[in-house]
C-alpha cells in the first residue's frame, strides 16, 4: 500500500473490501485479498503499477513474482513472495511461499464517496468511505449466489456500529449487476435484508468463518435472532 501511494497510484484507485475494513477501521477478522476500484481511467496502466511494485521490492532485496490476467471487468494479479516467510522467521520451510491476490474493478458503479487516510510510515490510502464500503457489502450479501460467512461477520459489524449505507452507490451497484433499475430506500432495504437472513444457513456461515476470526466464541453471536434484533 505504501508503494502504491508513493508511486502516485492512489489518485487512480481506491481501496475497498474486507481488507480495507480491517486496516482502516479495525475490523477484527482476517481477510485474503487486496481489492480496489478504479476511480481515474486517464493514463492509468495496471501493468505499470505491477512493474513498479516489483522494482521497489527488488530494491528491498525481496523477490516478487507477479502473474496477471483480466476477468470480466476485473484486473487480477497474483503476487508471489518465494522466500519471504522463511527469511522473516515466520516459517521453518525455506520453500513456503506467500501469495497475495490483488484485484481491481475497472468498471465500478458510480456514487462512491472517497477519503484519503494517512498511515504510520508517512503514506496515505485513498479508499471508499465507511458508508460506501457498507453499500458494497450490502450489494454482495443481497446478490451473492452462495453463503460466505465473512459477509455476515461484516454485516453484524456495520449494524452494531449503526453505519448508514450509501444508498446511491448501492442502487447503482444493483442496477449494474442485474440490469434492472433499483430504487431501494432504508425501509425496502430492511425488508430485503430480513428476507435474506431468514433464508441463510448459519451453520455454513460459522464453517466459513472459523479460520478468519481470532476468537471463535464470536461466532455464537452470528445467528438469525441477533441480526433481526439489530435490524428491528
Amino acid at each position: 500500500m505504501k508503494i502504491i501511494d508513493q508511486q502516485g497510484f492512489s489518485k487512480d484507485i481506491a481501496f475497498v473490501g474486507g481488507t480495507a475494513l480491517r486496516i482502516l477501521y479495525d475490523l477484527n477478522r482476517f481477510s485474503e485479498d487486496l481489492d480496489f476500484s478504479l476511480i481515474n481511467t486517464e493514463n492509468f496502466d495496471f501493468e505499470n503499477m505491477l512493474d513498479q511494485l516489483c522494482k521497489r521490492f527488488l530494491l528491498l532485496n525481496i523477490n516478487l513474482k507477479i502473474n496477471s490476467k483480466t476477468k470480466n471487468n476485473v484486473y487480477i494479479a497474483q503476487l508471489k513472495f518465494e522466500k519471504l516467510l522463511y527469511e522473516l522467521g515466520l516459517s521453518s520451510l525455506a520453500g513456503q511461499k506467500l501469495y497475495i491476490k490483488l484485484e481491481l474493478d475497472i468498471n465500478p458503479p458510480e456514487g462512491a464517496d472517497l477519503e484519503y487516510t494517512m498511515q504510520e510510515g508517512f503514506f496515505g490510502i485513498r479508499h471508499y468511505d465507511l458508508t460506501s464500503l457498507y453499500a458494497g457489502k450490502l450489494h454482495t450479501i443481497l446478490h451473492r449466489k452462495y453463503t460466505k460467512g465473512r459477509d455476515y461477520y461484516d454485516l453484524m459489524w456495520y449494524l452494531t456500529k449503526k453505519v448508514k449505507p450509501n444508498l446511491v452507490l448501492l442502487n447503482n451497484a444493483i442496477t449494474q449487476s442485474t440490469g434492472k433499475k433499483s430504487e431501494l430506500d432504508m425501509a425496502s432495504l430492511k425488508t430485503s435484508l430480513i428476507k435474506r437472513l431468514q433464508e441463510t444457513n448459519f451453520k455454513e456461515v460459522h464453517s466459513d468463518l472459523e479460520t478468519f476470526v481470532q476468537d471463535s466464541l464470536e461466532l455464537r453471536a452470528l445467528n438469525q435472532d441477533n441480526f433481526l434484533t439489530l435490524l428491528c
